[in-house]
């Protein structure tokens, strides 16, 4: 029953994730700071890339690059939740861009970017049919960091496919988590952490699950070992008893992706 309860929860926000791999700097020139639009002028954007890491993956010159910062204003644009979406699987229609993880399942499960959609770039081409139909629609690949190649990958897959406003944020996770920003996990993963031989663990590190919704909606049903934190009283009343390591991890949710 509790299985079943997790599965139904479609919106967890992970604080604190797994890092993907790599860092280092890459220059974006003046990010947006108005609506963005799907014809949005490239040219502008200035990309260099850091010659002082081996491991880290070329700029292509015929691929278009964007940074954390504009990253972070699209996500303000467009707001950090859907009315249309239902799953994981579905791309928020109403955004007016497709976000697109190209990491292994097992890692967008644990955590990856809000709103992003899965494709792993070795099964890019039996789950392209999550790309929208149509090709002139934004398409955002990321992954780990300045040193995994699989988003620049699957941007030139889409490409050969004929979408044609195809972009790589290649800071990916890794800048991502350092801005400051929040990543989200799944039913699956959370399911992993409430077992008794998870928790009877004294080797795995502790966590916390927060129930963000009102306490006589966490009365009714909760995920098992969640604490209930109405939102609404967040800071007054619960803040000061978070964990004193910043490190640990936290996963925080409420009703749905709405």
């Amino acid at each position: 029953m509790a299985r079943k309860f997790l599965l139904g929860l479609l919106l967890v926000i992970l604080a604190l994730g797994t890092a993907g791999c790599g860092s280092g700097p890459i220059v974006v020139v003046e990010a947006p700071t108005a609506s963005v639009d799907t014809e949005i002028d490239k040219s502008k954007y200035i990309i260099t890339p850091d010659t002082s890491k081996p491991n880290n993956v070329p700029i292509e010159e015929d691929l278009s690059y964007v940074d954390t910062a504009y990253m972070m204003n699209l996500m303000k644009i467009n707001g950090p939740t859907s009315s249309e979406r239902t799953s994981y699987e579905q791309y928020p229609s109403d955004w007016t861009f497709v976000l697109v993880d190209s990491r292994p399942a097992a890692r967008f499960k644990e955590s990856h970017i809000n709103g992003a959609i899965n494709i792993p770039d070795a099964q890019f081409e039996e789950l392209a049919w999550m790309l929208p139909e149509g090709k002139n629609k934004m398409l955002i690949f990321y992954c780990g960091g300045l040193d995994c190649h699989l988003s620049p990958s699957s941007a030139h897959k889409a490409k050969e496919l004929g979408y044609t406003n195809v972009h790589v944020y290649q800071e990916g996770i890794t800048f991502w988590k350092e801005a400051g920003n929040y990543l989200v996990t799944t039913a699956e993963y959370v399911a992993t952490l409430i077992g008794a031989e998870r928790i009877n663990d004294t080797g795995k590190k502790p966590f916390l699950i927060l129930d963000n919704r009102p306490y006589n909606v966490y009365f009714d049903s909760h995920i098992p070992t969640a604490l209930s934190m109405d939102d609404k009283i967040f800071i007054e009343k619960y803040m000061a008893a978070m964990p004193v390591d910043k490190g640990a991890e936290i996963i925080t949710y409420c009703g749905g992706f709405f």
